[in-house]
């Protein structure tokens, strides 16, 4: 990290990176330009709750990485990713500003959202961390809520819509498409047959996979952009129940995707996972599907 400029920090756990933790960042990042300094993002490589209460711990909107790259995408160029561990959740609240905002940042300037915690049990709150910043003699800056609607955004409400199936409202909260990320491997070849050939698709653990359902997606591979269906289902068709299964199928491609790492942008939920009758009656729906898809996506 570039020593001697003035420090503004963003603080926050920042799941999802949407528009309540942009107006965050875009804060820091211009009280940093005022100062002449540098803005950094401070936060964990995990969900606090991976670690004081795993089975409350939600699914994640975005992994580490790509919570990482949201936030530069976003203007910051240095994120510092703590370890987030039994040590750490142990700092009290005067003992986390006086180890990192104080002697490791030399912080000049500090922004948090409205509902930010810290320190041991999270019983550190916006105004006792105003008292620290009088005390230290650096700057807080907290952002307030921002809503759509009536509606607070915050990464909670977004998980809800995901869950649910609502891949556009979540996108109004994230300020861009929600997406998945994951690897081709191999599948029973189903969709091959049917003459819709997918791609299944492996995606990191603990990730948030959205409710059950066909969706028009947004493919990306290697920079190149492809219309898509995308079905979250157990596959009911040919079997009772059984595991949740992710299968991709990219409108005009025909390559070969095993092992490649693929970027899917979940834009509408289409329709829900039934059973059909057949395979030709399944086969019948996907092609409505697709064509329901290039209108969406046109």
């Amino acid at each position: 990290m570039s020593r001697g400029k003035p420090t503004v920090l963003a603080l926050g756990t920042f799941d999802g990176v949407h528009r309540g933790h942009q107006a965050i960042l875009s804060t820091a990042l211009t009280r940093a330009k005022q100062m002449s300094g540098r803005a950094v993002a401070f936060t964990f490589d995990r969900h606090p709750l991976a670690v004081l209460n795993p089975a409350q711990c939600p699914p994640l909107i975005t992994t580490t990485k790509e919570k990482e790259e949201l936030i530069r995408r976003h203007g910051i160029e240095e994120v510092c990713l703590v370890s987030f561990d039994r040590e750490f959740a142990a700092v009290t609240p005067a003992g986390f500003v006086e180890r990192y905002l104080v002697q490791q940042f030399q912080a000049k300037g500090v922004v948090v959202g409205f509902d930010f915690s810290f320190g041991h049990r999270a019983t550190g709150k916006v105004d006792l961390l105003q008292s620290l910043a009088d005390q230290h003699q650096f700057e807080l800056m907290v952002v307030q809520p921002v809503t759509s609607g009536d509606i607070v955004i915050s990464s909670t409400a977004i998980r809800n819509h995901l869950l649910a199936g609502d891949v556009r409202r979540a996108a109004e909260f994230l300020g861009y498409p929600f997406f998945l990320r994951g690897q081709v491997v191999p599948g029973e070849g189903r969709g091959r047959q049917l003459g819709f050939p997918t791609a299944n698709l492996a995606c990191p653990p603990g990730k948030l996979i959205p409710g059950l359902g066909v969706y028009a997606v947004q493919a990306n591979l290697h920079g190149d952009f492809f219309p898509g269906l995308l079905a979250i289902s157990s596959r009911p068709t040919f079997a009772s129940q059984g595991d949740v299964t992710i299968e991709l199928f990219i409108d005009g491609f025909n390559g070969d995707l095993y092992d490649e790492v693929i970027e899917v942008s979940l834009v509408e939920r289409l329709r829900g996972i039934r059973r059909f009758p057949s395979a030709n009656a399944l086969q019948e729906q996907m092609e409505r599907d697709r064509l329901a898809a290039r209108q969406i996506l046109r």
